[in-house]
């Protein structure tokens, strides 16, 4: 959304300050060279034929730490997990930046009060690791390191 006032020339609104293009490029650059990012990964394992190569490809990069933005469509408690997600719950969800793409939030259960007030919807943002993926549903599961609701 662009908002100018009317007296602002339209050769002024497409000008990009030569700053802000360096800080984007630098930025671009910190995102591409630490590995691959949660939708290159998603995509990748999307792709793949055998659990065997899933398997391998969340081993290779569960410790990657991934920063998105999710829309909640249903809240769940987490059944099966890992010790710590156990007894916590789960959100399942699209990706903002892209709502074809659904994924699995897993949240530890010191969080349940917390989550438990989050309304489908709305929007958290999630710094965490890839978990797991659910093959059935071909969707990511990310185990939230930290999160803010909006």
């Amino acid at each position: 959304m662009c908002i100018r006032d009317s007296s602002t020339t339209e050769a002024e609104v497409h000008q990009t300050p030569q700053d802000a293009v360096n800080v984007s490029e630098e930025k671009t650059i910190q995102t591409t060279t630490s590995g691959p990012n949660h939708l290159q990964m998603i995509e990748s394992m999307n792709s793949m034929k055998l659990s065997s190569q899933v398997r391998d490809a969340v081993e290779k990069t569960k410790n990657l730490g991934h920063h998105f933005g999710v829309k909640i469509d249903k809240i769940e408690s987490t059944l099966m997990a890992l010790e710590a997600f156990k007894g916590g719950k789960t959100i399942i969800g699209t990706l903002v930046e892209d709502a074809s793409i659904e994924v699995e939030l897993l949240f530890e259960s010191h969080a349940n009060d917390f989550v438990s007030n989050f309304q489908t919807n709305h929007i958290v943002e999630i710094d965490a690791h890839l978990a797991s993926w659910n093959i059935g549903r071909k969707r990511a599961v990310f185990s939230v390191l930290s999160y803010d609701y909006k």
